[in-house]
């Protein structure tokens, strides 16, 4: 069986541009964890608009609203 290690014994050989990735990498995972809640509901958004008593073009125009709501929330 593998000898088990602790996390700075796992991690000494890391130094400079491997820890600044290391960094980016778990930042940019927060922040897309964060932003996920905020795509389910565009996304239920989406689903609501096509409403048969809309008509095309306020189902048109609703869903421009949520595309934009969506890009910004892809720009973070």
């Amino acid at each position: 069986m593998p000898k088990m290690v602790n996390m700075s014994e796992f991690f000494r050989y890391i130094h400079g541009k491997d820890r600044m990735l290391q960094i980016v990498g778990i930042v940019s995972a927060i922040i897309a964890g964060g932003l996920l809640p905020f795509v389910s509901v565009a996304q239920g958004e989406v689903t609501n608009s096509f409403d048969p008593i809309n008509s095309r073009e306020a189902i048109y125009d609703r869903m421009k609203q949520v595309a934009l709501v969506i890009c910004l929330v892809g720009l973070g």
